[in-house]
């Protein structure tokens, strides 16, 4: 499966990819003279499965797998690159420096990298949610900074143990063993505090960088606000130049009151055919009521009539304030730009100061 990735193109990815990782770690004002001392290490996933449907279900009876798919920032790691049942897919961890046998082993790697020519690229072209990098990267950096705290809390519940037992005995050999522990622990100590204490100025950066990119991305959001308030407004506007909907009802209530108009007459018209001529005020009486009856149906669409036609009214006086507040609103969007800008220019003063491999 790993066969024919030879030749200069290949060389070229690869070698542009190590450059690449390699130059992540001078982020961190680390001192990494031992190799292990740093473990920044991703894992291996699969490629997602597609579903397709044969019924009522995308699983199990009804469906099946047609094909699989790669998360949209993995790269292939040679030309020809394709997702397939057995794709391995390299997620690295934040600055890791990818060894070159990842690549020889992997189809496709994922990096997490945020760089500020992404930003700068994106940044205008919606909420992106950049903020959530950092806080990656932080969680990344507290989870390491916890775990050589805890180390150094072990080497330095065994070298108070180690010093107290040889305070208590008397036996030279016990002594010289416990003294080969302590120095041990003490060489451990030393190494998670080192390792501890590298940690801090990075986690100072993440969350700095934390900050101005959610400064950024709330800017963004206040400017996609500000445009779904205007479309709201807009949407009024139109609908109180041509109000299709209010007009409409007013159709059917008109046609629906001449229906009645005309059931009435014939109800009035039939009323009281059951009586005697010589009962003339039973009769009036009777069509009297049926009469009654039609109107307060009729008189009801009628005043339906007359609220639709204020709200006709009440929505082409509007139209003037609309205006003028769409204006406000365009004027408050061209000002955000601004102040968009001015967290964009602090991002990239970080990134400049603080991440001069991210560029």
């Amino acid at each position: 499966m790993y066969s024919g990735r030879t030749g200069s193109f290949i060389f070229t990815i690869r070698e542009d990819k190590m450059k690449i990782t390699k130059s992540m770690n001078n982020n961190y004002n680390i001192v990494n003279k031992n190799k292990n001392q740093i473990n920044f290490k991703g894992y291996t996933i699969g490629p997602d499965e597609i579903w397709t449907s044969t019924g009522y279900s995308t699983s199990g009876p009804g469906g099946y797998v047609s094909g699989y798919k790669v998360p949209k920032n993995a790269t292939p790691n040679y030309p020809g690159a394709y997702p397939n049942k057995y794709t391995k897919i390299y997620k690295a961890a934040p600055f890791e420096i990818i060894p070159e046998e990842i690549y020889k082993t992997h189809d496709y790697t994922i990096r997490d990298d945020l760089r500020l020519s992404q930003i700068q690229k994106d940044y205008k072209n919606g909420y992106n949610n950049f903020a959530s990098n950092a806080v990656n990267e932080q969680k990344f950096l507290e989870y390491h900074t916890n775990k050589y705290k805890k180390q150094s809390e072990e080497h330095k519940r065994l070298i108070d143990g180690y010093k107290k037992r040889m305070e208590f005995t008397t036996n030279d050999s016990v002594k010289q063993k416990y003294a080969i522990r302590l120095q041990k622990r003490e060489k451990g100590f030393t190494e998670s505090n080192k390792q501890m204490e590298g940690y801090k100025v990075p986690l100072q950066n993440a969350k700095e960088r934390f900050k101005v990119l959610k400064a950024l991305d709330d800017k963004i959001g206040e400017i996609h606000k500000s445009y779904s308030e205007e479309q709201y407004e807009q949407k009024k506007l139109m609908d109180y130049r041509n109000p299709f909907t209010e007009e409409t009802q007013i159709k059917e209530k008109l046609k629906k009151i001449k229906e009645l108009e005309y059931e009435q007459s014939q109800a009035v018209k039939n009323a009281g055919n059951d009586l005697k001529p010589f009962q003339f005020e039973q009769i009036e009486e009777e069509k009297a009521a049926v009469r009654a009856r039609y109107d307060v149906k009729i008189n009801r669409l009628k005043e339906g009539i007359k609220n639709l036609n204020q709200q006709i009214a009440d929505g082409k006086a509007e139209i003037p304030n609309i205006i003028k507040k769409c204006g406000i609103i365009r004027e408050r969007i061209s000002q955000l730009y601004k102040e968009l800008d001015n967290c964009m220019a602090n991002v990239e003063k970080l990134y400049k100061a603080k991440y001069p491999n991210w560029l």
